[in-house]
């Protein structure tokens, strides 16, 4: 499957990532090879599609180049590598509209996205994106984000990233998370408190932190304060699990299925529990969740005022 990665200079950062209204995960293969489509907005109402597979070759990449030139456009590309096969497996895009505005994207990976997966709920016929795999949580209303997230569980056996429908984020987090190499780990803001001044219809005892020490995330839980042992970070809601660690996490929800009655952590039940409640099941069974420290913006919107907030903070 093809991953469409969209650049709209006049509408968007490059540095931005937006998705709206559903719950979202990337699934990973291992073929190696890229396959990407970049959409460039020219001018207002105008655009360019560059089409990049794993078998473009080096005399294609100069003509779409000489193409570009011709149109008024800028086109560069750097640090291609291939493999063994003669696919592209790395890659630098840089490039460059009309109205001078540029952007640049970089791919790299053993194991590159392949599959692009939205968890919908009631408003499933609201989504039309190309080359998504849908599943829809028909009992969504019985159950919380774990249960949600758990609905996708057949496309996770080649290991995933997770990431609520809800955030904003600089391009600089994913990549963060895509360098590690664990098998759970999950994103974390260490400084996370600023988020919430001035935000009065989110008080940040609703804070998702998770407590720190020797480099694993050791508690979960709503607002830890402050303790002199150990550092007390903000759960950014973005994961990746390798294919161990997603064998490890579906295998323990399931036997949970079958076994688990009544609170469930910090929720009444399992059907009610959320992320945080399923890491520290983990993390009460030995199991490692490593922390990834991101920098760069961020921004949860649950509310009205939290959508007011985003859009300063990302113009």
């Amino acid at each position: 499957m093809e991953t469409n990665i969209k650049r709209s200079v006049q509408k968007i950062s490059f540095s931005s990532v937006l998705i709206l209204f559903a719950f979202v995960f990337f699934s990973f293969n291992e073929s190696n090879t890229i396959s990407q489509t970049y959409t460039i907005d020219l001018v207002k109402g105008e655009q360019k599609t560059i089409k990049i597979t794993k078998d473009t070759t080096l005399e294609e990449l100069e003509k779409i180049k000489r193409q570009m030139t011709e149109e008024g456009l800028g086109f560069e590309y750097s640090d291609i590598v291939y493999n063994d096969n003669s696919e592209i497996i790395s890659i630098t895009i840089g490039y460059k509209d009309k109205s001078n505005n540029s952007g640049k994207y970089s791919v790299s990976s053993k194991n590159p996205i392949n599959d692009i997966i939205i968890v919908t709920g009631p408003h499933a016929h609201c989504f039309d994106f190309k080359d998504v795999i849908y599943v829809q949580d028909h009992n969504f209303e019985q159950h919380d984000v774990l249960g949600s997230l758990m609905a996708a569980r057949n496309y996770m056996n080649d290991g995933f990233i997770m990431l609520y429908s809800d955030i904003i984020f600089d391009e600089s987090i994913i990549k963060s998370v895509l360098n590690f190499k664990g098998n759970i780990g999950v994103a974390v803001d260490m400084d996370w408190e600023k988020k919430y001044e001035n935000r009065t219809e989110h008080p940040i005892t609703d804070a998702d932190n998770v407590l720190i020490k020797s480099g694993k995330i050791v508690h979960t839980k709503k607002f830890i304060p402050k303790i002199n042992s150990g550092k007390v970070g903000e759960f950014m809601p973005i994961m990746i699990l390798s294919s161990k660690g997603a064998n490890i996490f579906v295998k323990t929800f399931e036997k949970l299925e079958k076994t688990h009655k009544g609170k469930f952590h910090e929720m009444p039940s399992l059907k009610k529990a959320v992320l945080t409640d399923m890491f520290q099941e983990l993390i009460d069974s030995k199991i490692i969740i490593s922390p990834i420290i991101i920098s760069g913006k961020w921004y949860e919107i649950d509310t009205p005022q939290d959508l007011e907030i985003a859009r300063k903070k990302f113009n």
